[in-house]
């Protein structure tokens, strides 16, 4: 019995320092770190070991707009045109999904009557999705409301801009 305990205990730490090995290659424990290394190395421009780094982050978390969009900036830097598309185009779906809930924001803060914050979130919104109508619109109400004509009218006459459009 006292031959196989030395085998047992090499045995155990063996595996327990693999399983730190897989945790710390794949990202369990720590995924944001794996964002802030991608983004080490994009800055460094070493964009093969940012692509790794970013994959993992994306693979932690893969609605990081962040991750999604450095990946495909490091996909695009390194020459990778399909791949950095693909990223691209999913930063965009998450950016329009992020546009939604600043809009939905908004709206609550003004129903609230909270003004200041429903125009904080209007004006978040539009950065993300500049031409939208119904924001311009809704973002002229809320001037409207508390007194601010010119900027009211400014915001109407771009949403009947791009309304046309």
């Amino acid at each position: 019995m006292k031959r196989i305990q030395p085998y047992f205990t090499g045995i155990c730490i063996l595996v327990f320092a693999l399983v730190l090995l897989l945790t710390d290659f794949y990202g369990w424990f720590y995924p944001k770190d794996s964002l802030a290394r991608g983004k080490l190395f994009f800055d460094q421009g070493n964009y093969v070991k940012a692509v790794d780094s970013l994959s993992q982050a994306v693979r932690s978390c893969d609605n990081n707009i962040v991750a999604q969009f450095y990946l495909g900036a490091a996909y695009h830097q390194y020459g990778w045109h399909d791949e950095a598309l693909d990223q691209y185009q999913k930063t965009w779906a998450l950016a329009q999904t992020a546009t939604r809930a600043m809009h939905s924001a908004a709206r609550i803060y003004h129903n609230r009557g909270q003004k200041d914050q429903a125009i904080n979130h209007y004006q978040m919104a539009l950065a993300l999705s500049p031409s939208s109508p119904d924001i311009w619109h809704e973002l002229g109400t809320v001037f409207k409301e508390i007194g601010n004509e010119a900027a009211a009218q400014g915001a109407f006459i771009k949403a009947q801009a791009y309304g046309n459009q």
